[in-house]
C-alpha cells in the first residue's frame, strides 16, 4: 500500500510540475516573462529542477523578477543538486564571480 501511495504522489507531483513548468515556457515563448516566473516559481517551490534553473536564469539576468544573484545562487544550488548540469555550470560561474 505504501508503494502505490508513493507512486501516486509521484505521478501527480511530476504531473504538477510538468503543467506549471510547461506554462512557464509557454509564457517565455510569449515573452511573457512575469507569467513565466510565476509558473516557474510554483514548480521550482514543489522542486522541480528545471523550473529551479529557468527561474534561476531569470533572477540571473533580471527577466520578469528583479535582477538578484543570491536568489539564483540559491536556485541554481537546488537544481544543481538534483544533476541540472546547466545549473552546476551556471553556479560554478556565478561563485567564481563572487
Amino acid at each position: 500500500m505504501k508503494k502505490l501511495v508513493t507512486a501516486l504522489f509521484l505521478i501527480f507531483a511530476t504531473s504538477v510540475w510538468a503543467g506549471d513548468s510547461e506554462d512557464g515556457n509557454a509564457a517565455l515563448v510569449r515573452g511573457d516573462f512575469k507569467a513565466a516566473a510565476e509558473h516557474f516559481k510554483r514548480a521550482a517551490n514543489d522542486g522541480d529542477p528545471m523550473s529551479q534553473y529557468n527561474l534561476g536564469l531569470m533572477y540571473e539576468r533580471g527577466d520578469g523578477v528583479h535582477q538578484d544573484f543570491a536568489q539564483a545562487i540559491h536556485l541554481y544550488k537546488q537544481a544543481a543538486a538534483q544533476g541540472d548540469v546547466d545549473a552546476q555550470n551556471n553556479l560554478a560561474r556565478l561563485l567564481k564571480k563572487k
